[in-house]
Parts: structure tokens; C-alpha cells; sequence
């Protein structure tokens, strides 16, 4: 079916990606640690605002899980999009650091709303059409969108920062604004007993019951947010990674934007790999690529540093979609949004946890050496969780 067909019979796919679109139209996105930088904040202090934005998801992420699942996923989107509004404008406006901690706290708090709460109101809205065999390419749609918006967003930034910091900003906060008017027109998603009629104890009790009984999913999900954490701290620490070996603000920008319009065109493929190979040789190889790609890092060499970057980009995007399916297949729709956000959790505290420890440690080891070791550590961690899951899958087939 044509994309356009499909976005006119589907509504909430269409709004979702043009959400998807302008809520990830971050100008700042590539080039904030630099900004922080700027203004005159170490490394070190940067570390402590990305840990406490860490933190804020770490004790954020279950409890708005279970506000979406109780009270909508729309809504629970609406607050995330309002408090990501305050975090820019506080970066923006703010003037010493206790207020840049408040709006890191924000940002942290407003994107534990978010994730989880799309990502199940996307796949309950595929299965409410009974389309979740599209799940992979309709994620795999919906990451490129994502990406392409980061391009676009990190290419536009760097030549904003040209003109001010003020005008990155402002234009973010225009954006999001965007976003949040498409969140109030999305239409609910539900299935069978409305969750507004449960209590929080009973949605508290029903989703610890799925997980004592399911030790294949806990390992995927350990796996999953191992994985991804990783992936997400060094796309963020990438940026004083290339700060590092000589490279401009503006080639920041160049760097993250070639490296998501690629990504963005790999995310679509993803699902015909998966069709050809099976969901579990995409994912297993894509883990030991990632492996391979952080050893390259490791070596400190610039022209490797730049070729690791891009291929851990492309080998995450392959993975991530795929993932989508696997993962919300394995999950209840009542429960969705909050063990989406248990996800989400393992997540925050991994990148919370190694925040803090390449801001200590940055000062003893080499920064490549210290990002690709870890890296490679830890996606061999989630190997074995993943290769376990598929094992106790099979197991039971």
C-alpha cells in the first residue's frame, strides 16, 4: 500500500511522524555540549547535567509509564511535550548552573512522557487495523522520519550557531510547539477494559506478574536498553569526541547530519533484511558489527574515530526497528507504555551510571580509548542477554 493511502486511512500514523518530525527538530541537538562549553561549564560539570538528566528518566520512567497507560498515551505525550518547551527555554534564558540543572531535570522527566507512550500508541494503532505485521517497517518509517529530522535539524543548527546561540534556541522552542499541537489532535488507543478504570496498584501488580513469568522478555529487555544506552551516550559524547581530534562546530553539524540522512534511508530498508535473513541473523550480526565498530574507536586514529561513528549509526538503525517488533510483540497492550518504559529505565540508569564515569575518568585514560572499550564491553553484554532471549524463544516454539 502507498505511504500516502496509508497515512489517509490511518490518521494516528500520519500525525505520529509528523510529531516524529518536528518534536526531533532539536537545532541544539549535536552541538549543546559545546554551547555548555561555551559558556564556560568543564566536562565535568556537563557530565553531572547529563547524569541528573539521567537520573530525572531514571525515577521518571515507570511512574509516567504507568501514567500513560492509566490515563492515555496522548496525554502523556501532551505533558512531555510542554516540559521539553520549558527545558529550551530555560536553556536559553537560564544563568547560572542550578538553573541549567532544573532545566535538565525537566528535559529528563519530559522525555520519560514520551518514550514508551509513542511507541506503544504506534503499535496499539497498528493493531487496532490488525497491522502488526508491519511493525518493523512502519518503525523502520518512523525512525527515518526521526533521523531525517535530526539531519535536517543538526545541519540548519550549525549554521544558526553562525548567527546566535539564541536563534538555535528559539527555533527549537518553534518546533516542539509544532509537535505539541500535533500530540492534542492524536486520537486514544484502546483495547477491552478502558485503563482509566484500573487503579495504579492494579497496573503496578499486573505488569511485576508479566515479568516474574516472562525471564525471556526481562533478558531482552536488559539487552535492548544495554545496548541502546550505550549507543545514545556515545552519540551525545561523540560531539567533545571530535571537539577533540580538531574538528569545527560546523563540521560537528556536517558529521551528524550526513551520518542521519544515511541512517534514515537504512532504518527504511531494515525490515526487507529482516524478511530475507530473519529478525534474529539481522540483530545477532548487527550486535557483533557493533562491536567491531566500537574496537575501531578504541584505537584512537581520527580517520577511524569518524568511519566507527558512522557505522555504529547505520548498524544501530538496522537493529532499532527490528528490535520495535520483537520487543512489543513479547508485551500486553494494557501494559505497553509501562514496560516500554522499563525499557526505558535500564536505559537511563546505564547512561546515568557511565555519565559519571567518563566524566571522572576522561581525566586518567584517552577519551576514544575510554568510548570504545566501554562500548565494546558492554554490546558484547547485550549479545549474550539477546542470544539468551532467542534461545528461551525457540526453547518454547
Amino acid at each position: 500500500m502507498p505511504l500516502s493511502s496509508t497515512l489517509k486511512k490511518h490518521p494516528n500514523e500520519k500525525l505520529l511522524f509528523i510529531i516524529g518530525f518536528f518534536g526531533n527538530s532539536s537545532f541544539e541537538r549535536a552541538i549543546w555540549i559545546i554551547y555548555l562549553v561555551s559558556r564556560g561549564y568543564s566536562l565535568l560539570q556537563i557530565a553531572f547535567f547529563q547524569a541528573l538528566l539521567n537520573m530525572s528518566m531514571i525515577i521518571g520512567e515507570l511512574p509516567t509509564g504507568l501514567f500513560g497507560d492509566r490515563y492515555g498515551r496522548k496525554k502523556s505525550l501532551i505533558v512531555g511535550r510542554c516540559l521539553i518547551i520549558l527545558y529550551l527555554a530555560s536553556m536559553l534564558l537560564a544563568n547560572n548552573s542550578y538553573l541549567i540543572s532544573l532545566a535538565f531535570v525537566m528535559y529528563g522527566v519530559g522525555l520519560t512522557f514520551i518514550s514508551g507512550s509513542d511507541e506503544a500508541l504506534l503499535y496499539d494503532s497498528l493493531k487496532k487495523y490488525g497491522r502488526e505485521d508491519k511493525s518493523s517497517k512502519i518503525a523502520g518509517r518512523y525512525l527515518a522520519i526521526i533521523t531525517i529530522a535530526t539531519s535536517v535539524a543538526i545541519g540548519i543548527g550549525g549554521l544558526l550557531q553562525k548567527v546566535s546561540w539564541a536563534l538555535i534556541f528559539s527555533a527549537s522552542i518553534l518546533t516542539q510547539i509544532i509537535a505539541l499541537l500535533g500530540c492534542i489532535c492524536l486520537k486514544e488507543i484502546s483495547f477491552g477494559e478502558h485503563t482509566e478504570h484500573k487503579t495504579l496498584s492494579s497496573l503496578i501488580s499486573e505488569t511485576t506478574a508479566f515479568l516474574k513469568l516472562n525471564p525471556r522478555v526481562r533478558m531482552l529487555f536488559l539487552g535492548i536498553a544495554i545496548v541502546g544506552g550505550m549507543v545514545s551516550l556515545y552519540y551525545i559524547f561523540s560531539q567533545e569526541l571530535f571537539n577533540k581530534i580538531g574538528v569545527s562546530v560546523f563540521g560537528v553539524s556536517v558529521i551528524y547530519s550526513m551520518s542521519s540522512l544515511i541512517s534514515a534511508f537504512i532504518s527504511i530498508k531494515a525490515h526487507v533484511l529482516e524478511k530475507k535473513f530473519s529478525a534474529k541473523t539481522v540483530i545477532m550480526v548487527s550486535l557483533c558489527a557493533l562491536a567491531v565498530f566500537f574496537l575501531m574507536t578504541a584505537l584512537g586514529i581520527n580517520v577511524l574515530i569518524i568511519i566507527g561513528f558512522f557505522a555504529i549509526e547505520l548498524a544501530f538503525c538496522i537493529l532499532d526497528p527490528i528490535a520495535f517488533g520483537i520487543i512489543n510483540q513479547q508485551l500486553p497492550s494494557e501494559q505497553r507504555a509501562t514496560l516500554l518504559s522499563a525499557v526505558s529505565f535500564i536505559n537511563s540508569l546505564i547512561m546515568s551510571v557511565l555519565s559519571l564515569v567518563l566524566g571522572y575518568a576522561v581525566n586518567i585514560f584517552d577519551f576514544s580509548f575510554l568510548m570504545g572499550s566501554i562500548g565494546c564491553i558492554l554490546i558484547l553484554i547485550g549479545w549474550i542477554c539477546i542470544s539468551n532471549f532467542f534461545k528461551k524463544l525457540e526453547c518454547k516454539s
